[in-house]
């Protein structure tokens, strides 16, 4: 027989609700004989009386934590009767079926299978379990109602760690067999509403099980007038919160609604709504309407005109909203709404209403982002993520591409199946540690790539090596291809990929590098084996070569490098990063190459230091040897031809060296071992200087004409090298071509003096 005692409500249901919240299980006043016993077990003693009596814990497994979790959240949901103990068994002719979680309310009973595993499993099939379970489903449902009545019955299947695709055999079975799934996105998804909403979360979650199921004995015909906005049919109504709350239904932006695309409302805020609560509970309302749309399937909604307007284009009479779940959206108000929740009703309490009907749910999107952008401002990354739905078939080329981009960075954070599943933020996901890649940085790489077509008024200019020339057909294909990629980088990388913003590989930079050097890779291999992308595999297994040299170079990186990628701030940063994989993939892998990338290591990586130092000292050598031997035939050159400010700077410059030198034995300098590239500029500069003498020492044969300009740039750029030698930075080609040049002209001549 059925224990029905087991389904608990009232103070029993807050105990146990106590019990489940703890991570460990607690046996207390144990022997010291059972205490004995129990530690051969596992259990820990935590308290001790001098007699031996004992409080042991245990740590609860994994699979009822997860029970426990999924039990919790429906608790706190406000169903009435939930089952007591680690399950409920419910007997069938004497064929006992257990259930993980039972919670009934007045009108529902949800039962739960609950499937966990302790690490992330890809393969697992659930086929024998769902369709044993589809079997005794619906005596295990009549046998509730026989003892408890009747009710709308739904089975939940709840899994974490285990990844059940939407395209996948056994998401075919639970949709064919009625069931619901819940993974730990949709799970995390309720737990976070049931913190902001309390038990007003339970209308979420029951819009989402019985969509479109009549409500019995739900009234919800209202006085109403009808008429058009903006080309739109809508209807203004006042109407008891209480009851548009049991039809009502956010599209909350989370992974937990991605079936429901497009969606578009930011999660309910705690604290917001605590303050309309207090505010409606001593009286306070608001005049602004609620905007929604009525979904009817398509039938239309019941409007029976009682009167005309003076208005031609308005009537007066009576709407009938739909008495099923979800069948109304909230556009506009969604905490207005909810802050008449979880309360007792408020006698005669309405609030207005706006209602459009059937609104296509693009337009939804686009009246909640008007709507917002004239209030609260929508985040950076929220219209990025709506930006997916709104441009996806846009007529304009450029904003399908815009659109392809953003849903592959949304889908390589949001889908289980890849490596940044949680690495990278969308909708209004929050920053962490470890999710702090942004949608921007991907779609700016895949946008800087050759993946997609190129565009202009004209059409494609350029073909894209992934593009299939449409945005359905050309998405799975790129987004499976980086996915098989990042998977090979993160598995051979784990140590530096664990980090997150802790070290330097999963961060934007690191993630646009990688994406422009797995473009890279795929053009070279194109090229090389003048194949067109069709298999997603057979590109894979053509690129996998370099890409475990890229792993390599990424292993090799100099500490240095490593602090280059994640330090680069500002435009350039995120190109300074791919440059540094560019160059470390090359020098690991030499088959790694193009013209652009050979150009910028002879520009940029060639160590030309050595040979730069020595031409700046001979140079610097040279010119202050010319000044000396002209300056020096007048003794008062210093008060002549210096400025005075000049003067007096480098005698005291010289006092001090020469002190210092004194105290620790060594000889004295004069002025030319002090004076710069800079102040020889400013001598240049002084008086008449220049005409008098400077022009003829600072001749060069390789110019035309040397004027004062000229002579003051070079005299600059030499003292900009110097500095970057003595900071160790690289000079790089064009410069040292320049400072080439400068030898040329200052060291293989005659002293002209």
């Amino acid at each position: 027989m059925t224990d029905w005692t087991k389904i608990v409500s009232g103070e029993a249901l807050i105990t146990e609700a106590k019990e489940r919240a703890t991570k460990v299980k607690k046996k207390s006043k144990v022997s010291p004989a059972e205490a004995a016993l129990l530690k051969s077990e596992g259990w820990k003693i935590v308290k001790e009386t001098k007699k031996g009596i004992a409080t042991l814990e245990q740590p609860k497994r994994f699979c009822d934590i997860f029970e426990n979790e999924v039990w919790s959240i429906l608790y706190k949901m406000g169903f009435t009767h939930m089952n007591a103990g680690k399950d409920i068994k419910i007997d069938l002719n004497g064929n006992t079926k257990k259930i993980d979680v039972l919670a009934m309310d007045d009108e529902t009973c949800l039962l739960v299978e609950c499937k966990s595993s302790e690490i992330l499993d890809k393969t697992s099939s659930f086929k024998k379990e769902l369709e044993s379970i589809h079997g005794y489903y619906g005596e295990v449902c009549q046998a509730i109602t026989e003892q408890f009545g009747p009710r709308k019955f739904k089975l939940i299947f709840a899994t974490k760690n285990y990844v059940i695709s939407d395209d996948s055999a056994d998401m075919q079975r639970i949709n064919a067999f009625g069931f619901s799934y819940m993974d730990q996105d949709i799970i995390d998804y309720y737990d976070e509403l049931t913190k902001h909403l309390g038990s007003a979360a339970r209308y979420q979650l029951l819009g989402n099980l019985f969509t479109g199921e009549t409500i019995e004995g739900l009234e919800t015909r209202v006085p109403a007038i009808s008429g058009y906005m903006g080309g739109h049919e809508y209807y203004s109504f006042l109407i008891d919160p209480q009851k548009l709350l049991k039809i009502a239904y956010i599209l909350h932006r989370n992974k937990a609604n991605h079936l429901l695309m497009p969606t578009y409302q930011r999660l309910i805020k705690k604290d917001r709504l605590k303050n309309i609560r207090d505010f409606v509970s001593q009286g306070g309302f608001f005049p602004g309407a609620l905007v929604v749309s009525i979904d009817s399937k398509g039938e239309g909604v019941l409007f029976e005109d009682a009167a005309q307007t003076d208005n031609d284009s308005s009537k007066m009479g009576i709407l009938s909203l739909p008495a099923k779940y979800r069948s109304v959206y909230v556009i506009d108000g969604q905490h207005r709404l909810y802050g008449y929740s979880d309360s007792s009703p408020i006698i005669n309490t309405v609030i207005p209403v706006v209602a459009f009907v059937d609104l296509d749910s693009k337009e939804q999107v686009k009246m909640f982002m008007d709507i917002n952008e004239n209030q609260k401002k929508v985040s950076k990354t929220l219209r990025n993520t709506l930006n997916i739905d709104l441009l996806w078939d846009s007529s304009d080329p450029k904003s399908r591409r815009e659109a392809l981009t953003l849903k592959i960075a949304e889908a390589l954070g949001e889908r289980h199946s890849s490596p940044l599943y949680g690495r990278i933020l969308t909708g209004e996901d929050k920053e962490n540690n470890l999710r702090c890649i942004t949608t921007d940085y991907i779609k700016d790489a895949l946008k800087n790539s050759s993946f997609l077509n190129e565009y202009n008024k004209s059409g494609v200019t350029k073909q894209g090596t992934f593009d299939k020339g449409s945005n359905d057909a050309t998405f799975p294909i790129l987004l499976s291809f980086l996915e098989k990629c990042f998977a090979l980088i993160s598995e051979y990388c784990s140590e530096d990929w664990r980090l997150g913003r802790d070290g330097f590989l999963a961060i934007n930079n690191s993630t646009y590098a990688i994406i422009k050097i797995i473009d890279d890779i795929v053009n070279i291999k194109t090229a090389a084996t003048d194949f067109t992308i069709g298999d997603v595999e057979e590109i894979f297994t053509e690129c996998e070569d370099m890409l475990y040299h890229l792993c390599d170079a990424i292993g090799s990186l100099a500490p240095e490098d490593k602090e280059k990628i994640k330090k680069a701030k500002g435009g350039g940063a995120k190109k300074e990063a791919w440059r540094v994989l560019q160059v470390a993939l090359h020098a690991k892998c030499p088959e790694f190459t193009n013209q652009e990338l050979i150009t910028y290591i002879e520009d940029n990586c060639t160590d030309n230091n050595p040979e730069s130092e020595q031409f700046i000292q001979d140079i610097e050598n040279e010119i202050k040897a010319r000044f000396r031997n002209v300056l020096e035939q007048d003794s008062e050159w210093k008060n002549t031809k210096l400025p005075e400010s000049l003067a007096i700077d480098i005698a005291s410059r010289i006092a001090t060296e020469n002190t210092k030198r004194s105290r620790n034995g060594g000889e004295p300098i004069d002025e030319w071992h002090i004076i710069s590239f800079d102040e020889i500029a400013t001598i240049c500069r002084h008086s008449n200087n220049w005409s008098s003498f400077a022009k003829n020492l600072l001749l060069r044969p390789s110019s035309d004409s040397s004027t004062q300009a000229n002579a003051i740039t070079w005299l600059k750029e030499l003292s900009t090298l110097k500095n970057k030698l003595k900071n160790n930075k690289p000079i790089i080609r064009s410069e040292f071509e320049n400072l080439k040049k400068l030898h040329q002209d200052f060291c293989n001549i005659e002293n002209i003096g």
